[in-house]
């Protein structure tokens, strides 16, 4: 799950509810979720928004 409040995105992984938030200079959702993706992220896949280390593991094929 991605949002933006009060110039602030927050991202929650769908798989282990990790949450991250940060203050970022990308002007779009799409910029932020590039920026997002260069730290590991995983975007709309079919287990959803995923966090580094569920990504990992989606991308190995140890993701249930």
């Amino acid at each position: 799950m991605l949002t933006y409040e009060n110039k602030t995105y927050l991202v929650r992984c769908d798989h282990c509810e990790r949450l991250q938030s940060t203050k970022a200079t990308a002007v779009t959702m799409e910029q932020f979720k590039m920026l997002a993706q260069s730290w590991g992220w995983a975007f709309d896949t079919e287990h959803g928004d995923l966090c580094k280390k569920c990504a990992r593991a989606w991308r190995a094929g140890q993701l249930s």
